[in-house]
């Protein structure tokens, strides 16, 4: 559960998630995206479980500029168009 949790909360990579996961025993887990739930399964058949909240994402169209992490502007000359 600890590193459901973190992961959760963006407080690890997903390599450091997919590693934590298996310290805990978790051999595999499935995503149902229609069903919007995740089972993570154990080594000696244990399954949990966990449903998470809808999701909307907004479709983007043309014109995207990109973000460094100081949340300064990329010069437009860096701008990314024509996504879908």
């Amino acid at each position: 559960m600890a590193a459901l949790r973190t992961d959760q909360a963006g407080r690890s990579t997903f390599s450091e998630f997919l590693a934590a996961c298996w310290r805990a025993g978790v051999v595999r887990y499935d995503v149902d995206f229609a069903a919007r739930s995740v089972a993570y399964y154990g080594c000696r058949d244990e399954v949990y479980t966990e449903s998470y909240p809808a999701v909307e994402i907004e479709r983007v169209e043309r014109g995207v500029r990109l973000w460094v992490e100081s949340q300064n502007e990329v010069p437009a000359s860096q701008e990314v168009s024509g996504l879908a």
